[in-house]
């Protein structure tokens, strides 16, 4: 994958634990009782395009972790994220979001892989092509191992879920009323927000208000 390409799109899903083989299998099975996706190896097949489902250590995968201190934190207990499970959904080039209804699908997709383990993630984000350009360019993802030991992020993603822990840290309310372009709440209590509606043109001007809304930095 190329940074500079304009059109890839990826989803993350970071566990503190875990076997990756086993948490990719369960985000591949998750699909398969769901009439709305079509999981035909090696992609699930959507209205918006054809989605690879992976999982590897976040070192291998994560973008924006170039810097050692992204990964490790001593606090109360230490944090170390350089072996930990990362699951990425990348959606390829000859994709189509151009319309809120598949922008939706998209976030339903999320949501069904926020659900797909037992332990759910410490956190997930999907990267517009502008976010995952400034996360390159900063060396500062969404989130880090000292952000997630404070249930925190660093910075707010094109589509964040705010765990339940992370939700007791920025607000339920806040969250909910953000002025992004949809926010909902999960069977968990997780708040999925959208900042914006197009990942290849992103609105600015709501991506700030929805970060200083928040109270998280944006990129």
């Amino acid at each position: 994958m190329s940074v500079d390409d304009d059109r890839y799109i990826s989803a993350y899903y970071l566990y503190r634990e875990g076997d990756p083989a086993a948490i990719k299998t369960a985000h591949r099975t998750a699909f398969d009782d769901n009439p709305e996706w079509d999981w035909d190896p090696p992609f699930l097949r959507t209205a918006f395009g054809n989605v690879s489902i992976g999982c590897e250590d976040i070192a291998a995968e994560m973008t924006g972790m170039d810097h050692p201190d992204n990964y490790t934190y001593e606090g109360a207990e230490t944090w170390d994220l350089f072996e930990t499970p990362l699951c990425e959904y990348f959606l390829k080039s000859e994709h189509d979001l151009g319309t809120p209804d598949l922008v939706g699908q998209f976030a339903d997709m999320i949501a069904v892989g926020y659900e797909a383990t037992d332990d759910t993630p410490l956190a997930a984000h999907a990267e517009s092509p502008a976010v995952r350009a400034a996360a390159h360019t900063t060396d500062t993802p969404p989130f880090t191992a000292q952000s997630l030991a404070h249930d925190e992020y660093e910075r707010l993603s094109w589509i964040t879920i705010f765990t339940p822990p992370v939700v007791e840290t920025y607000g339920r309310e806040t969250l909910l009323s953000a002025p992004a372009w949809e926010t909902r709440e999960l069977d968990d209590g997780a708040v999925l927000v959208i900042a914006y509606g197009d990942p290849h043109d992103p609105d600015r001007e709501r991506y700030e208000a929805v970060a200083e809304h928040i109270g998280i930095e944006a990129y």
